[in-house]
């Protein structure tokens, strides 16, 4: 199994043509316990600096370090294809936004198993981080996947994984901060955002399938909440962001995607997921409500990090805009994607068709203009305006004013998390759109 990457809260791996998301354990609360070893230490550090951004294709991480979904707000690498792992922390998603293998370990098993399916995921990884669980991939896995023999479940992550997973070299039931109890709160709450994950992406993808939209999204094929594992199909399609602006071996000619081609599909998307009932969603992903003006005081923490890099020019239009007064909330909140930003769109590089939609962690009842923003500050405002064009929803004057303000806000975001990570294409990305951005 391969490692992709990793956000706050997933690790992602790719298996075959199969996406593996594993959870971290949840952090204990604080408690006055006597301090851990020494060398715990270590685990600690190791930890925290190995929670990038993003994750790969798996869901790849989101995109900028603050926003909508504040855990889910890092991103890192691209994303692989699925649901996404972390965010800006950026979560695989993929898988959107795992499990605590560090890059270069295996986590498969030396069972043959069909060539092209999950079926090697096996327990006898011993991958040393991040999950504390004594059975991560077990037999019931197999069995409620409807892919027989397909995950091996025999050991599953050995119990002293635990030891990276937020209690710091302590294993499992051996106390620690808080002791058992915290463990088991901690493995309980894994195993409900798991169960919410995979529900939420079942729903999302049946909802498409209903509204007739062929675009592919993450659909879990196997299920392990207790584990903290979620196995789905790796995605076809590179992500939108590196054909453009990214390090991949890619043809020039096949750099040059038809953004105006992706406007059809984008609107259909956005129509059945604003029109998706609320109350359902809204339980299955929960409600972003989070105000215009939260979002202008991120903006302006990260923009202490990219003034240097920008020119005076840039500097004037960035400062005038963080002077400004945020725009007002307006309802109604629809169901949106929440991060529909080019890290997470999937196009075939022959033919410019958009094949998939990766990383819905951050999907949410929210503002609809936060997925049009998105769409403005990646793909341009005739892109824009061309999906409002097939767009069958209320848009009018507030929503582009709201619009424009989350696309600046989420420009000083990516600029900041380019920089902060090395990560070139997202800096990159910022300062391409920073014209268009600021001079709308």
């Amino acid at each position: 199994m391969t490692y992709l990457g990793e956000g706050q809260d997933n690790i992602a791996y790719k298996a075959d043509n199969y996406i593996v998301r594993v959870a971290k354990q949840p952090a204990p609360p604080a408690d006055p316990a006597p301090p851990p070893p020494a060398h715990a230490a270590t685990h600690a550090t190791t930890q925290a600096a190995s929670s990038s951004r993003d994750s790969t294709h798996a869901d790849a991480p989101s995109r900028a370090a603050g926003h909508a979904h504040p855990p889910d707000r890092d991103g890192g690498q691209p994303d692989l294809r699925s649901p996404a792992v972390g965010h800006h922390e950026h979560r695989p998603e993929a898988v959107g936004d795992e499990a605590g293998v560090a890059p270069g370990q295996a986590l498969l098993s030396d069972s043959p198993g069909l060539p092209d399916s999950p079926s090697r995921v096996a327990a006898q990884s011993a991958a040393p981080g991040r999950v504390a669980a004594q059975g991560a991939l077990r037999d019931g896995v197999a069995r409620q996947s409807g892919l027989p023999g397909h995950v091996v479940g025999q050991g599953g992550l050995p119990g002293h994984v635990a030891g990276q997973s937020g209690f710091p070299d302590r294993g499992v039931g051996q106390g620690g901060l808080s002791g058992l109890d915290a463990e088991q709160a901690g493995l309980a709450a894994r195993a409900a955002a798991t169960k919410r994950d995979a529900d939420l992406l079942t729903a999302v993808g049946a909802l498409l399938a209903a509204g007739g939209v062929a675009v592919a999204v993450p659909v879990p094929l196997v299920v392990d909440a207790e584990a903290g594992v979620l196995v789905y199909r790796e995605l076809p399609g590179t992500q939108l962001l590196d054909v453009r602006f990214g390090d991949i071996d890619i043809e020039p000619e096949l750099r040059r995607v038809d953004d105006a081609a992706l406007a059809g599909p984008l609107a259909e998307l956005l129509t059945v997921l604003h029109n998706a009932p609320v109350a359902e969603f809204g339980v299955l992903a929960g409600v972003d409500d989070e105000s215009t003006g939260v979002w202008l005081a991120e903006a302006v923490e990260s923009y202490r990090s990219i003034s240097s890099f920008l020119t005076p020019a840039q500097r004037r239009a960035v400062e005038s805009f963080l002077d400004s007064e945020p725009p007002a909330m307006a309802g109604p909140l629809v169901f949106s994607h929440n991060d529909l930003g080019a890290e997470h769109l999937l196009v075939d590089t022959e033919t410019g068709v958009l094949t998939g939609v990766i990383d819905w962690t951050d999907a949410a009842v929210t503002d609809r203009a936060q997925d049009f923003a998105r769409l403005f500050l990646d793909l341009g405002p005739a892109v824009h305006d061309a999906v409002l064009s097939h767009y069958r929803g209320p848009y009018g004057a507030a929503d582009f004013d709201r619009t424009v303000f989350y696309a600046r806000c989420t420009l000083i975001e990516d600029a900041a998390y380019g920089i902060e990570t090395d990560n070139p294409a997202y800096y990159r990305a910022a300062i391409a759109h920073f014209p268009h951005t600021f001079d709308a």
